[in-house]
């Protein structure tokens, strides 16, 4: 028996093998069937997608987020619509990422000049990643570092140079 398949003994006395492909076929079904419809376990099935590097369950577990729990969607994955589907802009409206990425742009200091410039990345996406990492929130980021960006924001569009 190899490594892939799993032995199941439901009746006495019969066996059968399921291999690791049916079982991720049987996993995709529940999850789109909304067996796992609850933020915990959806949650902990796209943690271990990620680490284990199954994209077929990572997106049916993020189109299941998105479809039950928007705001969670929004806070780990992105943005449920796109802003800027053309690419005129080089900000967070046309490369959107998860209010957690943005986070932690802010805590490295390293937003994007333009989504800095840009009203629509501050008002949807900066701001709204500071009110929930911020210290009403999660306490990640702290008023100084929001300051600093504040600051950096009034620089790049406001100041002439």
């Amino acid at each position: 028996m190899s490594k892939a398949s799993i032995k199941i003994t439901s009746i006495p006395g019969t066996t059968a093998t399921v291999s690791r492909s049916e079982r991720i076929a049987a996993l995709f079904s529940k999850i789109n069937q909304g067996q796992y419809d609850t933020e915990g376990s959806l949650m902990t099935l796209m943690k271990n997608a990620e680490t284990k590097g199954e994209d077929k369950i990572l997106k049916a577990v993020q189109q299941r987020l998105r479809k039950v729990f928007p705001k969670l969607y929004r806070r780990y994955v992105g943005p449920i619509t796109l802003r800027d589907p053309l690419g005129s802009k080089s900000c967070y409206c046309t490369k959107p990422i998860s209010l957690h990425s943005i986070a932690h742009d802010i805590l490295s200091m390293s937003i994007p000049t333009e989504a800095l410039q840009c009203d629509l990345c501050w008002d949807e996406d900066i701001s709204v990643a500071w009110g929930i990492y911020g210290p009403f929130g999660a306490k990640m980021i702290d008023k100084r570092t929001w300051t600093a960006i504040c600051h950096e924001r009034g620089d790049v569009k406001y100041a002439t140079h």
